[in-house]
């Protein structure tokens, strides 16, 4: 079971890039496909959000076991998409995150530090 979770976001894309923008959804969509049949994550879900006037207006929710997702980061397929994001897209990065049983290890090793 998943215990970590990588966040791929952005706001909207640059005036005069949607297209660039559009096309590295696509092959976003695709290398986590390819991802997920490798075994090297357990799930994505593109995620796009309704107007709310906020700064993020999508994302990609990638689930799998932390170490995997720390992996992707030297992928060079993932590094490209990490540099092209920016680029086409307003408010891009990528942020880790822990799910699950992640939650619970971090909640363990933060409560030592808690003093009554």
């Amino acid at each position: 079971m998943a215990n970590g979770v990588l966040i791929i976001g952005w706001n909207y894309p640059r005036s005069g890039l949607e297209q660039q923008a559009l096309e590295l959804f696509h092959t976003s969509i695709q290398y986590f496909a390819t991802m997920q049949k490798e075994g090297r994550i357990e799930s994505f879900e593109p995620v796009f959000l309704t107007a709310h006037g906020g700064d993020l207006n999508g994302m990609i929710l990638v689930r799998g076991e932390e170490e995997k997702l720390a992996g992707l980061r030297r992928d060079s397929m993932f590094r490209k998409i990490l540099v092209e994001g920016p680029l086409c897209l307003t408010g891009f990065g990528a942020i880790d995150g822990l799910i699950n049983d992640g939650i619970t290890d971090f909640l363990k090793d933060w409560t030592q530090f808690i003093k009554d």
